[in-house]
């Protein structure tokens, strides 16, 4: 997110200066439509930042928080499908709730759930058993009720995470056509009336700086993009400070606190992503082909290297 408010506010800073010159503008409607849409699209991305700028954490929190309650309730009541089923000579459910005890700490939060589900429907049949070891209706019932609500805060997150991550696309895109805007009308408009209006010139291109090419043909424009999210497999927790890297051009970049990355202003040709996170297991990298203003996304979901700590 901060280098898409930097760039943000390099966007806002040369319409300011423009909009200053007006004298710059007059009798010419073209241009002062230009003007209009460079100011537009910064409108509409102060708009997108604003709801985005919300650190990502205060969404996971809820589920983080519920998630560690409903993991308790959930070995208490697997303890419980154990215990029953020794008792009966359920070898069958035994051993499945066995391989359970061993995959709660481990497997997604959906898959969590699920097992929720599974457990409380075995259940079901060795109520008086249940009432012998402790386990009343009550608990049963609230248990249920827990697990109805971990569910539903799982869809509620997910579809936070989702808008967010339509957010973003939204301003990928705008970033995109506001810089297209400004590299094909809105540099030309300045250095053809910078003879007439040098101030203004000055200000914009050392605003501007264009940065240059490494592409060999000054003829082709490199404004393609690649970007994407890291996050944890098992909780599906964004991860911040991942190192994303373009193998063969040495480009490296890190993700920010939703685990987004951006690479821009890319020629034509093949890369290959590479994704590194401290505590987890190094995915097998991706390999993309890319043509000239082709946006892609390469996602990773890393595997924890301990999901127990994870």
């Amino acid at each position: 997110m901060k280098n898409t408010i930097t760039r943000h506010q390099k966007y806002k800073t040369l319409h300011r200066i423009l909009t200053e010159n007006p004298q710059a503008f007059e009798g010419k409607p073209e241009a002062m439509a230009m003007l209009a849409s460079l100011g537009d699209c910064n409108d509409q991305l102060s708009q997108l930042i604003s709801k985005l700028i919300r650190p990502v954490s205060t969404v996971y929190q809820p589920r983080q928080n519920l998630r560690i309650n409903f993991i308790e309730s959930l070995k208490t009541m697997n303890g419980a499908c154990i215990l029953i089923a020794t008792r009966i000579n359920n070898n069958t459910l035994k051993a499945i709730m066995k391989q359970y005890r061993v995959q709660i700490s481990r497997v997604a939060d959906y898959t969590l759930y699920e097992m929720a589900v599974h457990i409380a429907e075995e259940l079901k049949p060795y109520a008086g058993q249940a009432e012998d070891i402790g386990l009343d209706t009550v608990k049963l019932t609230e248990f249920t009720r827990l697990t109805n609500d971990f569910l539903s805060i799982l869809d509620d997150t997910g579809m936070a995470l989702n808008t967010r991550r339509v957010g973003r696309s939204e301003i990928h895109s705008l970033l995109k056509a506001c810089n297209q805007l400004i590299v094909n009308q809105v540099d030309h408009f300045v250095i053809m009336n910078g003879p007439a209006f040098p101030e203004m010139k000055l200000a914009y291109m050392s605003v501007r700086k264009p940065r240059r090419s490494r592409k060999s043909d000054p003829e082709i424009e490199a404004n393609g993009d690649i970007s994407g999210t890291v996050t944890n497999s098992i909780t599906g927790v964004s991860i911040g400070n991942a190192s994303i890297t373009l193998l063969q051009h040495a480009f490296v970049n890190e993700t920010d606190i939703d685990g987004y990355y951006l690479f821009e202003e890319l020629e034509e040709g093949t890369y290959t992503v590479g994704c590194f996170a401290h505590g987890y297991q190094v995915p097998e990298a991706v390999e993309v082909t890319i043509q000239n203003n082709e946006s892609l996304v390469v996602d990773f979901n890393l595997i924890p290297v301990d999901p127990v700590l994870n």
